[in-house]
């Protein structure tokens, strides 16, 4: 399973802007976990890590 976290003000959280954004990610993760699951079942291992490098 794969988790993705929002972290931020909750009033940036709302419009179509974010929503949009989120759309958008929310299908990126869930084909993602599909590839994932494909590779799985070939006997390929897979570590997916992200790197978040903050600039705040």
């Amino acid at each position: 399973m794969l988790v993705i976290e929002l972290d931020g003000n909750i009033t940036k959280m709302q419009g179509e802007k974010f929503i949009k954004a989120y759309e958008r990610v929310s299908k990126a993760k869930n084909e993602l976990e599909k590839g994932i699951e494909e590779l799985k079942e070939q006997g390929i291992k897979v570590n997916v890590d992200y790197l978040n490098i903050r600039r705040d």
